[in-house]
């Protein structure tokens, strides 16, 4: 999470607290006020943990709001992590600050905002369009079917994917994991992927296939037992495929040519099963 200030016509100062789900992607909320202390990052957060949960941790900058007391003895008591970005290095919280590129490209650079009133309408209803509509842009295309949409992704990328599949989109037949995962090796990150996959698994409707090799170098034979098992006791429905070694790292197996001989035999038969097509064919 993370701040972002703009002005109103009258020189008055505005600020929004916006969150975003590394994960997904997905905005869960922008804080609109002429001032957002402490005190007020933590009445959002509560809010989001009423609504939808809290995670284990949230990246954050060394600003004032997100050292002060009132937040520092809130995540205590709540067991979440503050973890602080390292000071002048925002690359390290990249996703937020993607987010707030395009929020004041789109959104604030777009407006002369007349009231706070006027501003709560204007930024949410942006807000509402960056949820809701851009993930169906594709779906808005001329080839696409959106009755019969497969997500896939490879490490983070296939965290993302899981992810996704537990918001349980509309159209979504299935989901490809290939390594999927995010560890950080200055702490205990095992547990937490294991606990962010059973999540996942108890929310997920739809099937999915994983593929994991013996040599993966980010996340080894065991750690994806884990991850399977958690997923699969929460509710999920997921077929690992775990695999020998490859190459130097099969972490990297789906973006290799030779690869394919050991991704798409399986994969095909997954697609089968879910009804989506396997073939190529030109009308």
């Amino acid at each position: 999470m993370d701040f972002v200030s703009d002005g109103f016509v009258d020189r008055r100062r505005l600020r929004c607290l916006n969150i975003v789900d590394d994960f997904t992607k997905e905005c869960l909320a922008i804080e609109v006020d002429t001032s957002l202390p402490g005190r007020r990052v933590v009445v959002v957060l509560e809010r989001l943990a009423e609504n939808r949960g809290l995670p284990r941790s949230v990246t954050v900058d060394n600003g004032p709001e997100f050292i002060s007391k009132v937040l520092d003895e809130w995540a205590y008591r709540k067991q979440l992590q503050l973890r602080f970005i390292g000071p002048g290095k925002p690359q390290q919280n990249a996703y937020i600050e993607s987010f707030n590129g395009k929020f004041r490209d789109e959104c604030l650079n777009e407006h002369w905002f007349l009231s706070m009133r006027h501003a709560r309408e204007v930024i949410a209803a942006w807000h509402q369009e960056y949820n809701e509509e851009r993930p169906a842009y594709a779906l808005q295309q001329p080839w696409a079917d959106k009755n019969q949409i497969l997500i896939a992704g490879q490490s983070h990328g296939g965290l993302t994917t899981m992810a996704f599949g537990a918001i349980n989109f509309p159209g979504v037949k299935g989901l490809i994991n290939f390594s999927g995962g995010l560890r950080l090796d200055n702490c205990q990150w095992q547990s937490p992927l294991v606990d962010a996959f059973a999540n996942f698994g108890a929310k997920t409707k739809v099937p999915s296939i994983w593929f994991y090799g013996a040599n993966d170098s980010f996340f080894n034979p065991e750690v994806a037992a884990r991850m399977h098992a958690a997923y699969n006791s929460a509710g999920g429905h997921a077929k690992l495929v775990a695999y020998g070694p490859f190459g130097k790292d099969s972490h990297g197996m789906s973006s290799s040519p030779d690869g394919v001989q050991i991704w798409w035999p399986e994969t095909e038969q997954f697609l089968q099963s879910i009804g989506m097509p396997t073939e190529v064919r030109e009308q």
